[in-house]
């Protein structure tokens, strides 16, 4: 079984065929040799497997120093790190995690492995896969004798998301690819800009909302903007290691995830890079739709409309109210005369209700009183049909769930229907 000094992850064998082991303990040793030098080669987004025979190696690696030698006389827009990872073989079927460290981003990162054999049977690598088109992988040595060592490099791609990563590789052996050796290869990708903090939590009444972050120096961002379409980017300000952002949230309920890219440029040359960041609504439940155009017959309306909460909430429908905003001047006159509602699913609350508007707003509407003196009008509303009602749902202490806008038009049908029928 191939196993590491730490990060042991056993699994029974299935066929031990050629590889044996007396012991079902066998010991991974990492041996991290850091190696800078400049490369011209990237990985082109195709999984990639090339056997090199052992007559070749001496070749290979003459030509890879020559090509090394010339490309660090040539400008390179990423910096390849390498690492030298050191294995032993016990038995196989076997899985391993292997911590990789930090990577920058735009940059990539070259892993060789040396699989040293302790059985008296000899190895041989046949295939090596990959989970991703950003992994290419060279098989260098592919047959290893008792106390002999196979190799193969794997050649990871620059990424330019920042945060965690992980990705597997299969190497197989034999003709079976159930003899095979199972790596994840787990790192973080780094970079020049972080966002503090990346996880926000707002009102859902927030219209602009600002996000800050640190830069290196060096580092000044010329535009972001969401991949996701979440966030509307309004501006950008920047500071010697800092930097503001003014958005503003397209959404305004539940839990939204997206990846801010950023366009910079780092010693005169441009780059970019995604940071993820996830925005919490501290509102529990909206209006779906959040506004809807109504009509009045004889002073009243039946207005049919749902509540959408947020998943695994422990709000109770029996405890949301449902009324007319006091402070809200257009809804002086009008009051909510009945409402029904009954729960349709764990997320959905479907409402009735009828809007009436108060007998007396529309008398003084029509003639105004006079005290002796002149004419004083006490209500002076210009058309008793025009304006845009607030309902409002409220928890049991008063809390602002959600809010519902119902716009009266200007001009109302001869004949308007009394209801408003939720969409399909």
């Amino acid at each position: 079984m191939i196993k590491p000094h730490r990060h042991v992850d056993h699994k029974t064998p299935r066929h031990p065929k050629k590889i044996a082991s007396t012991s079902t303990l066998g010991v991974i040793t990492f041996t991290l040799l850091f190696l800078t030098h400049l490369t011209s080669a990237s990985a082109d987004g195709i999984s990639e497997t090339r056997t090199i025979s052992s007559s070749d190696t001496a070749d290979s690696a003459s030509a890879t120093a020559d090509s090394s030698s010339d490309t660090a006389d040539s400008s390179s827009d990423t910096t390849e790190q390498a690492k030298v990872i050191d294995l032993s073989v016990d038995e196989l079927p076997s899985r391993q995690r292997i911590t990789l460290g930090k990577i920058p981003s735009n940059q990539s990162m070259e892993v060789r492995f040396r699989l040293k054999n302790r059985q008296q049977a000899a190895i041989q690598l046949q295939s090596i896969r990959a989970d991703c088109g950003c992994l290419r992988t060279v098989i260098d040595n592919k047959t290893a004798n008792q106390h002999q060592t196979a190799q193969w490099t794997a050649l990871l791609a620059p990424s330019t998301r920042a945060g965690q990563i992980a990705r597997k590789l299969w190497i197989d052996f034999d003709s079976s690819q159930d003899d095979s050796l199972e790596l994840t290869l787990e790192a973080e990708i780094t970079a020049p800009i972080s966002l503090h903090p990346s996880v926000l939590h707002v009102s859902g009444d927030s219209e602009i909302l600002y996000i800050r972050g640190k830069q290196e120096n060096g580092i000044k961002i010329q535009q972001c903007f969401a991949l996701r379409d979440t966030l509307r980017i309004q501006g950008i300000k920047n500071e010697d290691d800092s930097f503001q952002i003014e958005t503003r949230p397209l959404l305004s309920f539940g839990r939204t995830s997206d990846l801010l890219r950023f366009q910079y440029t780092r010693a005169g040359k441009p780059e970019h890079v995604d940071l993820p960041i996830q925005i919490h609504h501290s509102r529990a439940a909206r209006f779906l739709p959040s506004s809807l155009p109504i009509t009045l017959n004889d002073g009243q309306s039946t207005v049919r409309t749902r509540v959408l909460l947020v998943p695994g909430t422990d709000l109770n429908p029996n405890e949301i109210r449902l009324s007319l905003d006091e402070d809200h001047p257009d809804n002086r006159g009008f009051t909510i005369a009945d409402k029904t509602w009954h729960q349709t699913s764990k997320v959905f609350i479907e409402y009735e209700m009828r809007i009436e508007r108060s007998p007396s707003l529309e008398q003084c509407s029509k003639e105004p009183e006079k005290d002796g003196t002149g004419q004083i009008e006490k209500t002076p509303l210009q058309n008793i049909n025009a304006g845009t009602l607030k309902v409002v749902a409220t928890d049991q202490n008063g809390v602002n769930l959600a809010t519902l806008w119902l716009t009266i038009p200007e001009s109302q049908p001869k004949n308007p229907p009394n209801s408003y029928l939720l969409p399909h």
